[in-house]
């Protein structure tokens, strides 16, 4: 089979609702990007309110898995799954539903595929079952890196049915390496579509205050409490800084 034309599944916890949603902008850029490539894509992923369950996004097909009555589809529609497990316990109780569901949709939808492409590590747990009975290769991406004694015993288990690893960075790699040590691993980092930004025109004024910007969303996970402590670390050091939050 030619690397073009290859059928993909891909499997992921979010996906944008609608086209120009703000919500798993990297996810929605794999899938329209490798469909742009000549491969058929489709995207398995989870349910929101007044969404259609199946649709094609910019040659994309999009199937969401449906887990509870709509009304109380919430997990992940405002951000990420583990800040709405954390803060909610209806969306506890759905956790279970929802890898049931996403795990039926992806058995069902993998007979056709040609390989399963599933968006970070702990996903692989609803795609697993499709892998060991269709026989389908697995390849994993991984954007972050496990940081308690729980999500690293679920990287021990999950990484070795891998077929395939792809880190964001080395030094994802290289700290997930240590738990499990993949022996096909690719680094293929986040990348910026330059076309969408316009040089600055005319003379930058120079000026003794350091700006610093940062757009993130607005949850913990983020880590935008070390760049305050950042800028506070470069006041005390006499240094002029101005940092600037964008998100929400």
């Amino acid at each position: 089979m030619s690397e073009r034309g290859r059928n993909i599944l891909v499997v992921s916890p979010g996906y944008p609702r609608w086209k120009g949603d703000f919500t798993h902008p990297m996810v929605y850029n794999v899938a329209r990007l490798l469909s742009q490539a000549g491969h058929r894509i489709k995207v398995v992923t989870i349910h929101y309110p007044k969404i259609p369950a199946c649709e094609q996004m910019e040659g994309v097909e999009v199937i969401r898995a449906r887990y509870a009555p709509e009304r109380y589809e919430v997990m992940g529609s405002e951000g990420g799954l583990v800040d709405d497990i954390r803060g909610s316990w209806l969306c506890r109780l759905l956790v279970a539903p929802m890898l049931l569901s996403l795990a039926w949709q992806t058995l069902k939808h993998a007979c056709r595929a040609d390989m399963l492409l599933v968006q970070w590590i702990p996903t692989a747990v609803v795609a697993l079952p499709a892998k060991l009975f269709w026989g389908r290769p697995m390849v994993l991406h991984s954007r972050t890196y496990p940081d308690t004694a729980f999500w690293r015993r679920v990287y021990r288990f999950l990484l070795p049915f891998a077929d395939g690893v792809i880190y964001n960075s080395s030094d994802n790699r290289r700290l997930t390496g240590e738990l499990y040590a993949h022996s096909n691993t690719a680094v293929i980092g986040s990348g910026i579509d330059v076309k969408q930004f316009e040089r600055p025109t005319g003379v930058r004024k120079k000026s003794e205050v350091w700006e610093l910007i940062t757009v993130a969303r607005l949850v913990e996970f983020k880590g935008l409490e070390y760049a305050i402590r950042a800028v506070a670390e470069l006041a005390s050091r006499g240094r002029q800084v101005r940092l600037t939050i964008v998100g929400e």
